[in-house]
């Protein structure tokens, strides 16, 4: 009985990260290729959340096309929920045993850490920071 309750759990907790990896990664492509002038930005947000194949080209056009202006608090928030959703979700399934209890356990292990690394870098610009450190 426990066993089953906890199956449901780690399945919802499962299906629910990644409609929310989804939806976020979405709504920043779209948003972010919007503001930079991309060709077609809700059709490429849609195919790159599907398959992150054409996440290459947008990677590339990002590149190419400037900004003008800092990202908007909706942008992001898109991004908090897609990268901590996504470095929840994915390390989990990777990792944990093939037993979906242990991969909602994995999960909420992960979030732990991906949240707090999702904050620095949506809302911190610590990834920008580490960028020019480098150079």
């Amino acid at each position: 009985m426990v066993s089953d309750v906890l199956s449901l759990a780690g399945f919802l907790l499962g299906v629910g990260l990644q409609l929310v990896a989804l939806v976020g990664l979405v709504r920043y492509i779209s948003s972010d290729a919007t503001t930079r002038g991309i060709p077609y930005p809700r059709l490429l947000a849609v195919v790159c959340a599907l398959t992150l194949v054409p996440l290459v080209y947008y990677v590339a056009a990002r590149r190419r096309h400037g900004r003008d202006s800092p990202p908007t608090a909706d942008e992001r928030r898109s991004l908090f929920a897609a990268l901590a959703s996504l470095g929840a979700w994915l390390p989990a399934a990777s990792v944990a045993p093939p037993d979906v209890g242990s991969q909602a356990l994995y999960t909420v292990g992960f979030l732990a850490v991906s949240v707090p690394v999702a904050y620095l870098v949506a809302f911190r610009d610590v990834w920008s920071r580490l960028k020019s450190a480098v150079r």
